[in-house]
């Protein structure tokens, strides 16, 4: 049964056996809104636990969360829980992505930009269009 957390954060004691170990990464996994990397992990438990641990406890957090709708995954940035892709469709009728909205001046930036490349004559595309028709006009071939 969990205790009581301590008042000072950084006196908090480190978890006795592997199962705490890992219920702590799980919890501070689960909360995190990034990735968190092997070093960030480790000050979790204040620099005590090494890498090599770490990975192992994570690996066996992997294959326990294999099969629920949340897994754990290894990312460029860390490691972090995500939503297993089969369950896509349901949160995202709870959270519709809606389409951006833009700004009045974004649009007439955009249009000018649209006006501009279109009536520009494309630089050397258009050298070679002319060149193409002033030898058309002269019946050469090229």
């Amino acid at each position: 049964m969990p205790t009581a957390a301590p008042d000072n954060p950084a006196s908090a004691a480190l978890p006795a056996s592997p199962e705490e170990l890992k219920q702590v990464l799980e919890a501070v996994l689960l909360s995190a809104r990034e990735p968190l990397s092997l070093p960030e992990l480790r000050k979790v438990f204040a620099d005590e636990v090494a890498t090599d641990v770490l990975r192992l406890l994570l690996e066996e957090l992997r294959r326990e969360w294999q099969g629920r709708p949340l897994e754990l995954l290894p990312v460029a940035s860390g490691w972090r829980f995500r939503t297993r892709a089969e369950f896509m469709p349901y949160l995202e009728r709870l959270h519709p992505e809606k389409p951006p909205r833009y700004s009045r001046a974004v649009l007439e930036t955009l249009a000018i930009i649209a006006y501009r490349q279109a009536g520009g004559g494309g630089g050397r595309q258009g050298d070679r269009a002319g060149r193409h028709r002033r030898d058309g006009r002269r019946g050469g071939g090229g």
